[in-house]
């Protein structure tokens, strides 16, 4: 690669790094969190506490991990398996779009399972009163 190219794409990754490192300080500092659907809606995601659950799952606390989040450990397994298929060209990669469909599928529905069940009292499934929502309704309860 020329000496050009690569000072473009060194700066277009400074760049990116910068842009994320700006993100995640004002969300942090106006929501509490990094993630923008709780951030924004104050309600948790549906990947809402894999990372919690990987961390976990990493310290051999499989119980902690499915009680966190049970689709994480699923999430990480496709993952790896579109890695396979898409960088190492292993694999059918019609085969795993079905299975990503399947689990996000399964995902959805585990989700909502899981907010009909613990909707706001047990973590990760908390409410966010920092959230923009929240402080638009507060907001507009003002002027009633």
């Amino acid at each position: 690669m020329k000496r050009k190219n690569k000072l473009k794409y060194g700066g277009i990754i400074i760049f990116y790094i910068v842009l994320f490192l700006l993100y995640g300080i004002s969300m942090i500092d106006m929501t509490g969190g990094l993630c923008p659907f709780q951030g924004v809606l104050g309600i948790p995601c549906p990947a809402c506490g894999s990372t919690r659950a990987i961390i976990l799952l990493t310290k051999g606390d499989l119980v902690g991990s499915l009680n966190m989040n049970p689709m994480a450990l699923l999430f990480l397994l496709c993952l790896m398996n579109e890695i396979r298929v898409c960088y190492f060209k292993r694999g059918d990669p019609k085969k795993a779009m079905i299975l990503l469909l399947v689990t996000v599928g399964i995902s959805v529905l585990v989700y909502f399972v899981r907010m009909k069940l613990y909707f706001p009292y047990r973590e990760p499934y908390l409410i966010e009163k920092r959230s923009l929502l929240f402080r638009l309704l507060q907001i507009f309860r003002h002027f009633d």
